[in-house]
This record gives structure tokens, sequence and C-alpha cells, in this order.
């Protein structure tokens, strides 16, 4: 079984996301939780991108 996958789409939401933690990391600069969910969001964008390059 094969999937289809639009990692166009998903690489725009994650940026959409990222762009939105940013905001919430202004008003709130010491959220571990936020500061984690980045990490988070960088990691699986470079996953994608290496994927992307396969």
């Amino acid at each position: 079984m094969k999937l289809s996958f639009d990692y166009e789409e998903f690489m725009d939401q994650g940026q959409q996301l990222s762009a939105e933690l940013d905001l919430m990391l202004e008003s709130h600069p010491d959220d571990e939780e936020l500061k984690e969910t980045q990490e988070f969001l960088a990691d699986r964008h470079a996953t994608l991108c290496l994927l992307l390059d396969a």
C-alpha cells in the first residue's frame, strides 16, 4: 500500500503554526511548553525538508 501525502500543504501549515507560535512566544517568552513546541516544529520541518529532497 502506497501512501500519498501533500508535503507542500503540510509545510505551509507548519509555517503558519510556526508564525503563530512566534507571536505567542513574544508575549510569553518564559513559557517552556511553547519553547518545546517550537523545537518540535523545527525538527519536523527539517525532517520534511529531507524527505522533499529525497
